[in-house]
């Protein structure tokens, strides 16, 4: 069998395996992959959750973690910084939601507790420690019902509406009214949350009210707020009926209840 149709028969496998399962990576999305393979290109599709140089992805049969890539941090959270170019199954059960950073990985579980591994330099795994970890660590987290990793930040709101957030802080990402890394879970002062979405130096989120607030770095204007100013807590748009949220690395878009995508 020619090489191409021996790689393209193992995608496809790869592709049966895996079903879309609250994935977040800024934005739960249909992720087209392509890997460079000894001069030629493969393609397959998964529904996944990715970093800079990682994907993960929910085994939506039995609530298994499978992670691949790049994993110099420990960020694949195999216990090791070795590379993979296949699914590798991660030792976290009962998975809920994952979200990746750049170089970190976060994930909740069905009894509301929040997991995390890779780079820790900024405290991004929430462990209060800046040791970087190469498998799945608890946080101090409980009743989880929504992540989001950024670049070096992670936030996660609970069951009672309350949004946390904690890791690299320069430019006001965290929304606590400081530019000071946290390496623990730190409360906002913002409640009713609903949705939240993260870029690489930015944080949005929406209220059950319909409103849209963000804050962080903003010299891309990826704030919303009409100027370029980075802004330290959250900070009210003039937008309401927020339906859904998503960040990209320096821009953010929304949709209304009607409909309309801005």
């Amino acid at each position: 069998m020619p090489r191409a149709t021996k790689q393209q028969s193992k995608i496809n496998k790869i592709f049966r395996f895996f079903s879309p399962k609250s994935l977040k990576g800024g934005m739960a999305l249909f992720a087209l992959i392509f890997a460079v393979t000894g001069g030629g290109y493969l393609l397959y599709r998964s529904f996944a959750a990715t970093g800079s140089w990682h994907t993960c992805s929910v085994k939506t049969s039995d609530q298994t973690l499978w992670c691949w890539g790049a994993n110099n941090y420990g960020q694949l959270g195999v216990g090791n910084t070795n590379a993979s170019y296949v699914p590798v199954k991660v030792s976290i059960s009962n998975v809920q939601a994952v979200t990746l950073g750049a170089f970190h990985t976060c994930a909740s579980k069905t009894d509301g507790t929040l997991w995390c591994w890779g780079k820790n330099a900024n405290g991004q795994l929430g462990i209060a420690s800046l040791a970087n970890a190469y498998s799945p660590v608890k946080t101090s987290m409980s009743s989880v019902s929504e992540i989001a990793a950024g670049g070096d930040h992670t936030c996660a709101s609970k069951t009672d509406g309350t949004l946390w957030c904690w890791g690299k802080n320069a430019n006001g990402q965290l929304g606590i009214g400081t530019n000071y890394d946290a390496s623990y879970p730190r409360q906002l002062y913002f409640g009713s949350t609903k949705s939240i979405t993260a870029g690489a130096l930015h944080t949005c989120a929406s209220k059950t009210d319909g409103t849209l607030w963000c804050w962080g770095a903003n010299t891309d204007g990826q704030l919303g707020i009409g100027n370029t100013l980075d802004q330290w807590a959250p900070k009210q748009l003039y937008f309401g009926n927020t339906k859904s949220i998503a960040a990209g690395a320096y821009h953010t878009c929304a949709s209304k209840s009607d409909g309309t995508l801005w």
